[in-house]
């Protein structure tokens, strides 16, 4: 038997290992070795969930989850310790909660160290087990409330807000609910500060992930993957990827693997990536390969991601004795990646084996916020006895990322001249569950191996690392101070025409991208832009963008007929409602531009970029476009305005104007290939000398007589009603607009697609590209937080 260990051993102890240096030995100890520890080990029973990373808290507390299972070994009651290893929280699992029995197994850890679970037991009444009715929070020992939830029920977790976000199946679907943590003065229950009806399948298999400014939400049944609300219940994006290990990290960014190239020799892949997605963006960031051309490596990683954009993975890839010259006979090796904000690749090479050439075997890892990557390596190291001949060892290894280095390397060996204790040491229990990190503390459960009594089988270990921090994503949200203010969403319909629609700006929606509909409506259209946007209340509801190429006032209004539709295009878009049914009382923001095509921009700017033709100042293309300006286009708008504000009593409706597509240019100007059909502008008619630049000069009037059209009667209609002041023109060309300066054939970058920007599609052609939107974008935010 061994010797009970008091307090003063154990600091004695402690002391002594903090002067002694990592020697790495071939040989088993003659006495247990282990790195100096926060507290002495606690003896658990059970699944080796209590090494799960989450169950930390911000206070550096360790919390055990109750078990209760007499497959797995045994039954403990949830159990929280102390960051110097005190006992401040028990919870009976042997008593009941709403007649099941009290063990919570699924918990998450508050700001403050309160946890949040639901029971889960045996029944009180009946047989068999089942879940409890209620959320349960404790602070300590003490039940401090009660949530009523159903039987399907996803989460708990905790916001950077300190708020409790689970989600729950109800009657009309599954539905995202945000708690305080506390319960107000006056009220049995917490205050319930979101409700937001999810599009998810009633699977029950459900997942939370909070970031900075919102939650991650997955559904594990359905292809559907990934969705992103901010705190405030706004919808942000769904993502299109979904992989096993996907991960986001405190911006809200998402990491996922893939794989090509099955090898089914070597039973891997040619080509392991890692890939970072932007949900705010609805952008693919970057793709990046992490294994070595000819490595073939196994299967798909875990992901990590860590503070600054960036994310860590270590694949277990084919090891070449060159470049592309695999080992023979093939040997797998281990390899720590990092891949920074920006995708660029880091490699450090785990080692194979320790200094006396035994082979390690990779057990579990887990990166801190500031990279710093924890891993704990197994080995069998000869015991020096007869039986066993050799017992295992726990190496455990910090790699700096910032510093390109070893920090911390220790080892775990067992006493295997010890009858019924610890002969050796094993961090691998079938499931790889991370080692839970905390400020200078790793937290893993080690398993007993060889001769083994039943009360050491498993312990608990809190080692002292100097530096580490909790891990990135839990790190950044528990620590936060506070959230952004973030307004609550309102209801908002897009409207208009191709400037709003997003023409030329892939993707489309593929609903917009059909024979016969051809609406291209954009992922990148300012309206999305904004959106997505966590700081605007402004989001559109499923089915509420519905801007159109083409359309004219018309398309609004609904009041239109076959003749207004060009020969050749019968079909196009007709199978499209009026634009105005989007709306209703509860919408609260409209935008739009309008007016264009009913003014024959298309037929106008044709004409400025057919070698044929011209539409400079004394062209046909330009005296149509002035007369429909001047004679058809002031009562289209007014009925059109009218419609919008009947339709939508309680919206604000943003009428935004057109930017300048051709450049600021005199006479004299120098010609410039990019744009030579906007140069050469005809002869005069008198002289028979060339004309330059005036087609662009044409163009530039024609806008700026189109703007001042809309915004007259914009102000025209505000003053027929005091209710219609809710009608806005947002000029676009005004002072430190974002366009001025980015037109084609520019000094600067062009916000439009030229001819030779146009490739797919000659429609394009002086629409607004990716950062034309988003000047939209900006102008139109502006206006809307005046």
């Amino acid at each position: 038997m061994r010797k009970k260990r008091t307090p003063i051993m154990l600091a004695l102890a402690g002391l002594i290992a903090s002067l002694m240096t990592f020697v790495s030995s071939g040989t088993a100890s003659a006495a247990d070795s282990v790195p100096e520890t926060w507290y002495q080990p606690v003896t658990v029973n059970g699944d080796p969930a209590p090494a799960a990373a989450r169950h930390t808290g911000p206070d550096g507390s360790f919390t055990i989850p109750c078990e209760e299972n007499a497959s797995t070994g045994g039954s403990r009651n949830l159990t929280t310790y102390s960051a110097t290893g005190q006992v401040t929280r028990t919870i009976d699992r042997n008593t009941y909660i709403d007649g099941v029995k009290n063990c919570m197994s699924d918990v998450a850890i508050g700001k403050n160290g309160d946890i949040y679970g639901r029971p889960y037991g045996k029944k009180l009444v009946g047989t068999g087990n089942a879940s409890g009715t209620h959320l349960l929070a404790y602070t300590g020992n003490t039940l401090k409330w009660k949530y009523p939830v159903s039987s399907c029920m996803g989460g708990p977790a905790v916001g950077a807000n300190g708020n409790v976000y689970l989600t729950v199946q109800l009657s009309d679907g599954v539905h995202l609910i945000g708690l305080t943590p506390n319960v107000a003065s006056g009220q049995t229950q917490p205050t319930k500060v979101l409700d937001v009806k999810l599009s998810a399948p009633n699977s029950c298999q459900w997942a939370l992930y909070p970031y900075g400014d919102g939650i991650a939400f997955r559904d594990y049944a359905s292809s559907s993957g990934w969705s992103f609300y901010t705190y405030t219940g706004k919808f942000i994006d769904r993502s299109p990827h979904k992989s096993v290990d996907d991960v986001v990290n405190a911006q809200g960014q998402q990491f996922f693997n893939s794989a090509e190239g099955y090898n089914s020799t070597r039973q891997g892949y040619e080509k392991l990536k890692v890939s970072k997605y932007d949900p705010r963006k609805r952008a693919l960031l970057w793709t990046r390969q992490v294994n070595a051309e000819s490595a073939t490596a196994k299967g798909t990683n875990m992901l990590y991601p860590v503070r600054g954009g960036g994310v860590a993975t270590i694949t277990t890839e084919v090891k070449l004795v060159s470049p592309g010259v695999p080992a023979s006979p093939i040997t797998w090796v281990n390899k720590l990646v990092y891949l920074n904000g920006d995708g660029l690749k880091t490699e450090v090479p785990l080692p194979e084996a320790d200094a006396q050439g035994n082979k390690y075997t990779l057990d579990t890892w887990n990166v801190d916020r500031d990279g710093k990557v924890a891993i704990l390596l197994t080995t069998s190291v000869a015991s020096g006895l007869s039986s066993p001949t050799k017992v295992n060892v726990i190496d455990v290894k910090v790699w700096d990322i910032t510093a390109n280095a070893w920090i911390y390397q220790k080892r775990m060996g067992g006493d295997v001249n010890a009858s019924d204790g610890l002969r050796g040491y094993n961090a691998n229990h079938g499931v790889v569950y991370p080692p839970a990190l905390n400020k200078d503390t790793l937290t893993f459960m080690a398993t007993c191996s060889y001769g083994c009594a039943s009360t050491t089988t498993k312990k608990v270990y809190a080692l002292k690392v100097p530096l580490l921090q909790m891990d990135h994503l839990r790190g950044d949200v528990l620590t936060a101070s506070s959230v952004p203010t973030q307004p609550a969403p309102v209801p908002y319909v897009a409207m208009g025409d191709s400037f709003s629609a997003g023409e030329g700006v892939e993707p489309f929606s593929t609903s917009s991208n059909t024979d016969t509909n051809k609406c291209h409506r954009s992922d990148f259209a300012y309206s999305q832009v904004i959106s997505r946007d966590p700081n605007q209340a402004a989001s559109l509801e499923t089915g509420k963008f519905v801007a159109c190429s083409g359309a004219t006032t018309k398309h609004i209004t609904g009041v239109w007929d076959a003749a207004d539709v060009k020969p050749g295009e019968a079909t196009k878009n007709l199978d499209e409602a009026p634009q105005v049914n989007a709306l209703s009382a509860s919408t609260k923001v409209v935008s739009l531009t309008i007016g264009g095509n009913d003014m024959g921009f298309g037929d106008f700017g044709l004409a400025c970029i057919n070698p044929l033709s011209n539409c400079n100042f004394s062209s046909t293309a330009y005296a149509s476009a002035v007369n429909k300006l001047n004679n058809e286009l002031p009562t289209k708008l007014k009925n059109a305005y009218r419609a919008l504000l009947t339709s939508a009593p309680n919206a604000d409706v943003y009428v935004l104007g057109y930017p300048h597509v051709a450049p600021e240019k005199t006479s004299t100007d120098v010609g410039d290939t990019r744009c030579q059909y906007l140069h050469a502008s005809g002869y005069d008619d008198l002289t028979g000398l060339p004309k330059y630049w005036e087609d662009a000069q044409a163009a530039r009037d024609i806008v700026n007589r189109l703007n001042a059209k809309i915004a007259a009667n914009v102000e025209a209609i505000r003053q027929e009603s005091s209710g219609n002041v809710r009608l806005h023109f947002v000029d676009v060309n005004g002072t430190g607009s974002p366009f001025k300066g980015h037109e084609i054939c520019s000094t600067g970058d062009s916000f439009f697609q030229n001819l030779d920007q146009a490739a797919n599609n000659q429609a394009y052609v002086f629409h607004p590209n990716a950062q034309g939107q988003a000047a939209y974008a900006a102008l139109l935010q502006a206006a809307m937080n005046q």
